[in-house]
């Protein structure tokens, strides 16, 4: 998804060759609304197929990519980091979890099993 500064990322990543994968760019020109907006707009071009989810300002370890890498069952919807692990909580997006699926997502909540590191398998459920 593409939207500020857009440009000048596809020109640093071009079609994603070098690193041995393939990129496709949706550009979002309503950029400054809500990550929803941007969803919403890779909704037609997700439809069958699981995807990766990554917000371009967090940092992913390899480990958190493995995880992610869409395979069967699509249980484990992020790679999450255990309640506790970031000094800055109450700054974060926080997930409750049941069964391996997200059940709420919010800044706000009071009780939450992991912290969202910026990294998602969504699938056709999803949207």
């Amino acid at each position: 998804m593409m939207g500020y500064l857009g440009d000048m990322v596809a020109d640093e990543l071009d079609n994603g060759n070098s690193f041995g994968v393939r990129f496709e760019y949706i550009t979002n020109t309503d950029y400054l609304g809500s990550n929803a907006i941007s969803l919403y707009k890779a909704m037609e071009w997700a439809q069958g197929e699981p995807v990766v989810l990554c917000m371009g300002d967090h940092i992913i370890g390899r480990e958190c990519q493995a995880a992610a890498v869409p395979r069967e069952p699509y249980r484990d919807p992020m790679c999450r980091l255990p309640t506790g692990t970031s000094h800055q909580a109450d700054e974060v997006t926080k997930v409750t979890i049941d069964t391996g699926c997200i059940q709420d997502i919010g800044k706000d909540l009071t009780c939450w099993d992991a912290l969202d590191n910026g990294i998602f398998l969504l699938t056709e459920d999803f949207f």
